[in-house]
């Protein structure tokens, strides 16, 4: 590459042909730097150029009709089914596109809308009723480790952990949480 009369980088042939051969393999800070530029003059040219790693899909009217007709029905997982069949993409629809959508469109369902969308898949055979994942909030009998330790009769958490150690102390909580009791 170049430089012109005032410091300005010209653009020879080769360095064109150069990304046009490799922009789809490499990363635009590889190609900078194989080119000796920084990455955001690699860049600009890329876009000058018109050379894209992907194409970006976008909704469709129709699309977001039928989201805003169904979203309070379907799961998300549901419509991105119906989408893929009726409106392929090139990666395909995901739950995380519906729920990107809804959030962009302000669109909110009540704890009314799960339910009937769970009780229709739990129909359908498309849920089994059980919860797919364990809550992370457990119901716990004290706030913090400092309410159990006032408990278990120290003054507090530094206290236990000096009189039981770190690990016992946590083991006793852990166990005490679990059967709900103080051990």
């Amino acid at each position: 590459m170049k430089r012109g009369k005032r410091g300005k980088y010209i653009w020879e042939t080769k360095d064109i042909v150069f990304l046009k051969m490799n922009y789809k393999q490499m990363t635009n800070q590889e190609l900078a730097d194989a080119l000796g530029i920084k990455m955001n003059r690699c860049r600009k040219k890329i876009y000058e150029l018109g050379l894209q790693r992907y194409r970006m899909e976008y909704w469709t009217k129709e699309q977001v009709q039928f989201l805003l007709d169904n979203f309070k029905e379907l799961g998300g997982v549901e419509l991105a089914e119906i989408l893929q069949e009726n409106n392929p993409k090139k990666k395909g629809w995901h739950k995380n596109h519906i729920n990107k959508k809804m959030a962009q469109l302000g669109l909110k369902r009540t704890p009314e809308d799960y339910q009937k969308i769970i009780e229709r898949n739990i129909k359908n055979g498309r849920h089994t009723g059980a919860k797919s994942w364990p809550s992370r909030r457990r119901n716990k009998k004290w706030e913090s480790y400092n309410d159990f330790a006032k408990e278990l009769g120290y003054k507090n958490l530094a206290e236990a952990f000096f009189a039981l150690g770190r690990e016992t102390f946590k083991q006793k909580y852990d166990e005490a949480n679990e059967i709900g009791q103080v051990a």
